[in-house]
C-alpha cells in the first residue's frame, strides 16, 4: 500500500504551494486567509496519508488520519465556503465576520465530534460549500471574469466526481487500488484550481 503515498505527495505539494502563495500575497484579504488555511489543512491531511502509507504505518496512524480527514471535510470546507462568500461580495469582508467564520467552523465541528455525528454532516457541509463555490463561479462568469468563473465551476464538478470515485462500489469507475490514486490526483487538481482562482481574485 506504500504506492498510495505517491499520489498523496502530489496533493501535499499542490496544497501547500498554493496555501503559502495565498498567505504571502501582497494584497491579501480575509478571503485569501480563509482559502490559505483551508488548503494548508488539506495538505496536512494529505501529508498524514503519505506518511501513513509511505512508512507503512497504516494501522498505527489510521485514527489520526481519519480524524484529519473528518476535520478538513467539516472545518476546512466551511472556511472555504466563507472565502467564496467573501469573494462574491455576498458577505462583507471584515475582521469580525472573518472571526465569526472561524468560530462557527470550530463550533460545528466540535459539536458534531462530541455527538459522534461528523460522518453524518460531512456530505451536507461539502454540498453547501460546493453550491456556494458554484454560485461564485457563475457570478464571476456573468461579471466579465469568465475564465475564473469557468475554472470555479470546473472545480465544483471535479470535487463532485472525486466524491463519486471513492464512494462507488468496486465494480464502478475504478478498482480499489486505482481509486485512491485517482481521488488524490483529482483533489490535487481541485486544490490547484481553487488556489489559482483566489490568487487572481
Amino acid at each position: 500500500m506504500q504506492h498510495y503515498a505517491v499520489s498523496e505527495i502530489v496533493l501535499v505539494i499542490v496544497s501547500f504551494w498554493f496555501s503559502f502563495s495565498l498567505f504571502q500575497k501582497k494584497d491579501r484579504k480575509y478571503r485569501h486567509s480563509l482559502a490559505s488555511i483551508s488548503l494548508l489543512l488539506l495538505g496536512a491531511v494529505a501529508l498524514l496519508g503519505a506518511t501513513r502509507y509511505g512508512l507503512n504505518l497504516v494501522d498505527e496512524l489510521v485514527g489520526i488520519h481519519r480524524f484529519g480527514s473528518d476535520f478538513y471535510s467539516v472545518f476546512g470546507l466551511i472556511l472555504l465556503g466563507g472565502a467564496y462568500l467573501f469573494l462574491t461580495g455576498n458577505l462583507k469582508e471584515t475582521k469580525k465576520i472573518f472571526s465569526y467564520i472561524l468560530i462557527a467552523a470550530s463550533a460545528v465541528f466540535g459539536i458534531a465530534f462530541v455527538l459522534g455525528s461528523v460522518p453524518a454532516i460531512k456530505t451536507p457541509v461539502g454540498a453547501i460549500a460546493t453550491v456556494i463555490a458554484l454560485v461564485a463561479g457563475i457570478q464571476m462568469f456573468l461579471n466579465s471574469k469568465r475564465f475564473l468563473g469557468l475554472l470555479t465551476i470546473l472545480s465544483c464538478i471535479i470535487l463532485l466526481l472525486a466524491g463519486l470515485v471513492v464512494g462507488a462500489g468496486d465494480e464502478l469507475l475504478f478498482g480499489l487500488l486505482a481509486r485512491w490514486h485517482v481521488f488524490h490526483l483529482m483533489m490535487a487538481v481541485w486544490a490547484g484550481i481553487t488556489g489559482y482562482v483566489f490568487l487572481k481574485r
